[in-house]
């Protein structure tokens, strides 16, 4: 090989060193990165605080800003109405610092991630159900928390939408005849939501669906006792004609 060609090999490995250099000296530190997450949320920038805490959060986890960028990735997917990413990110906060002060606020939070996602009582429930168990995890956990308060009046709120489900579905399983199944909602409303305004009306329904059920069941062993074969009579034996001279 050529000196004229060593000479560029060496420069060539110079400059690749320089770039990565280069790239070390220009890496964001934490500081800069929880000052940019901050303002860009201070300012309405939540996509881009994201982004910001997220770095932070994946490059330096053991720096004294983790935490901090933890819970700020959270509020910032929450203000971008990304509701199912600041659930999980809420989570994890909880998961990970279950003695940290900021626990309730999380708890509150998560709540309110699956509240804004509940839908009306013809719909599937799930979130409703998800934001009940957050805010009542709340309550228990915390029951003197500002965030416990809070949560009572959205619990309320989720339990009532439960409850209206369950009584919907118990009702389209009645008017179709399907008294079984509509029983047993009304029964599992009354068990699990009493206290929701429907108490009595859902008894009333135990009621009739209790007698249809009835009204069935005697309709099914009355046709089941006519279908049965009448006992056969035995031939009768004709008499015989005694012998004459007998």
């Amino acid at each position: 090989m050529s000196n004229r060609l060593v000479g560029l090999f060496f420069i060539g490995l110079m400059a690749v060193a320089l770039i990565g250099c280069s790239k070390k000296t220009y890496e964001k530190s934490p500081q800069q990165l929880v000052n940019e997450g901050v303002n860009s949320y201070r300012d309405g920038n939540y996509d881009d605080a994201a982004d910001a805490f997220s770095r932070l959060k994946q490059r330096f986890p053991y720096s004294r800003f983790s935490l901090l960028a933890e819970i700020r990735l959270a509020d910032a997917y929450y203000r971008s109405k990304k509701y199912k990413d600041a659930a999980f990110a809420y989570a994890d906060f909880i998961r990970m610092h279950p003695r940290n002060q900021a626990v309730t606020y999380a708890l509150y939070q998560l709540g309110m991630c699956w509240y804004n996602r509940i839908s009306t009582p013809d719909r599937d429930q799930t979130s409703a159900r998800r934001a009940a168990r957050a805010f009542g995890r709340l309550m228990k956990a915390y029951p003197k928390s500002i965030f416990a308060a809070r949560a009572k009046g959205k619990l309320d709120m989720c339990v009532a939408n439960l409850a209206a489900h369950e009584f919907m579905v118990g009702n389209f399983y009645y008017n179709t005849g399907q008294y079984k199944a509509a029983l047993a909602r009304f029964i599992y409303l009354v068990k699990h939501y009493p206290d929701t305004g429907q108490y009595h009306q859902t008894l009333e329904m135990i009621r009739k669906a209790r007698a249809k059920l009835a009204t069935k069941t005697a309709r099914r062993r009355r046709r089941s006792r006519s279908k049965k074969p009448r006992p056969k009579l035995p031939t009768p034996v004709p008499l015989t004609k005694p012998a004459s001279g007998s």
